[in-house]
């Protein structure tokens, strides 16, 4: 009668992802365009704290949650570095297939064209601030859960990565936020906090808004020459990622990292802590 009982437990719980991540799709494209009325960058702010804060709390409840544990200083400063790192390998997974398929990357004036100095600096705080908080928010700390412990981790990391990738809405982009939603699953699941992945994906997004304004590609530049470029700065990039990844790994491996952990979790978190990769 248990065994029956876990089992549909577990059942209602594989279930939640999907209907989390389908309702907080439909919560983005109603949401969107009526916002947009406030302007982009404050109707952007407002949607994703809707879609991705409010709704995931009242669908799941605080207990399905992982919990946010007290940031430790050297996991962010690793988190920050692994998103600085890793722009090289999204950038090359985003540019690349462009370049293939003969497109050209958008220009940074479309994405503020026709907006105030204020609108300006909402948008950019759209991108650089409430994106990662709410979207790290949705992403790895109310749906990676959920999929990790209905599937093997790895699995359940992947499967958030396509998802967080998918409500983009994005095919160009798709490649490049996989890798990016894995990067920053791993980030989460080993450091067993959200603020290393939230710092990457701040860090990514504010390095991508600078590089659009203040580092364009220059126009004399061959195809070949830039495909080449971006190549090798990907492989840099990945075996530089990867290092700080294993390094974050190994801090929370070490005793004082397990120690520091179990301290910073809030009572009664112990059972819903991920098991390691």
């Amino acid at each position: 009668m248990r065994a029956e009982q876990r089992a549909r437990s577990r059942e209602l719980e594989g279930a939640l992802g999907p209907t989390l991540l389908l309702a907080m799709a439909s919560a983005m494209l109603a949401l969107g365009p009526l916002l947009q009325g406030l302007g982009r960058g404050v109707g952007s702010i407002l949607c994703f704290g809707l879609s991705f804060v409010v709704l995931p709390c009242l669908l799941l409840g605080r207990d399905r949650l992982f919990p946010i544990t007290r940031p430790r200083v050297p996991l962010i400063a690793l988190g920050a570095l692994t998103g600085l790192l890793n722009y090289g390998v999204a950038l090359a997974l985003q540019a690349l297939p462009l370049a293939a398929l003969g497109f050209a990357p958008p220009e940074p004036e479309s994405l503020f064209a026709g907006q105030s100095r204020l609108e300006t600096w909402a948008l950019a705080t759209a991108i650089c601030l409430a994106a990662p908080l709410c979207e790290e928010f949705a992403f790895r700390r109310a749906l990676q859960p959920l999929f990790v412990a209905r599937f093997a981790p790895r699995l359940g990391i992947l499967l958030t990565a396509l998802a967080y990738a998918a409500i983009h809405l994005d095919v160009a982009g798709f490649a490049a936020r996989v890798e990016m939603g894995v990067a920053f699953g791993l980030l989460a699941h080993w450091s067993r906090s959200l603020w290393p992945a939230v710092a990457a994906h701040a860090v990514h997004n504010l390095v991508g808004l600078a590089c659009l304004f203040f580092a364009p590609m220059p126009e004399s530049a061959a195809p070949a020459d830039v495909e080449s470029g971006l190549a090798l700065w990907a492989l840099v990039s990945a075996l530089a990622t990867a290092c700080v990844l294993w390094g974050v790994r190994r801090l929370q491996a070490a005793p004082c990292g397990q120690a520091a952990a179990r301290d910073a979790e809030p009572a009664g978190s112990k059972e819903n802590a991920p098991s390691p990769v």
